[in-house]
């Protein structure tokens, strides 16, 4: 009974979907499934197996279908020695707080079977009160990611360096408050570039992919006449420094 469930939180841009990714890849490396609605490039993450002497078996990675609410049905369960991995980004948006009386009792009932399905479950979610009350109560452990490039030192002066900055807390215990455990920087991800980022995830996401695109360009010129340059400034103080040099003899 190795299962459990992580929530991945933080502010746009702030490294969530990359931290999500990292965990999937090392899974799925290891011989492992993975159950997502994550965008994963195949052909890049052929490469990044073979590099580390591994082959790619696509089967294992199991892109989720259909309404997000039932993905419970098209996950299987894993084992002792190798759990199922389910990553689901932007999931606030299939289960969110406001209507946590939406839940189906089946979906319930397989979040809190998942310790004993053998399942490692992760929901990316822009804040952790977003995501449904029923699940935040079942969640392990709780991942803050932030981008420091929005940093201001005193509030004014930008952060030099651009890094992440990633705090991983225990949920499951303190007096109703997760626990921090510890902390990372990260420069520079080596999962960027094996998914598709700017991918439109999450409930209702489709329609916006029709959505008309606006394509910006120059606006053509009025040709003006030139004005005449001005003078330059300096003659005329040199001359009146000058002046009252000269009359104060």
């Amino acid at each position: 009974m190795n299962g459990k469930i992580w929530a991945v939180t933080g502010t746009l841009g702030g490294g969530k979907t990359t931290l999500g990714a990292e965990v999937a890849l090392i899974h799925l490396r290891g011989g492992g499934w993975m159950f997502t609605n994550v965008a994963f490039f195949a052909d890049r993450v052929r490469e990044w197996m073979a590099e580390g002497g591994r082959k790619f078996d696509p089967s294992r990675l199991v892109m989720l279908t259909g309404e997000l609410s039932e993905f419970h049905k098209q996950v299987f369960r894993g084992t002792p020695e190798q759990p199922v991995l389910v990553l689901i980004d932007e999931a606030s948006l299939d289960f969110n707080a406001r209507d946590y009386r939406d839940t189906s009792r089946d979906l319930l009932a397989f979040v809190n079977f998942v310790r004993k399905l053998d399942i490692h479950l992760v929901f990316i979610t822009q804040r952790f009160e977003d995501l449904d009350k029923q699940f935040r109560a079942r969640v392990a452990e709780l991942f803050v990611c932030r981008n420091m490039k929005a940093l201001k030192i005193w509030g004014i002066i930008p952060c030099p360096l651009p890094f992440y900055f990633r705090v991983r807390f225990d949920n499951t215990r303190g007096n109703g408050r997760p626990v921090k455990l510890d902390s990372e920087v990260v420069f520079r991800s080596w999962a960027w570039g094996l998914f598709d980022s700017n991918a439109l995830t999450g409930k209702g996401h489709e329609q916006f992919l029709a959505m008309q695109t606006a394509h910006a360009s120059p606006l053509e010129k009025i040709e003006r006449p030139a004005k005449p340059s001005a003078s330059p400034l300096w003659p005329y103080l040199l001359a009146a420094f000058s002046a009252a040099l000269f009359s104060s003899f």
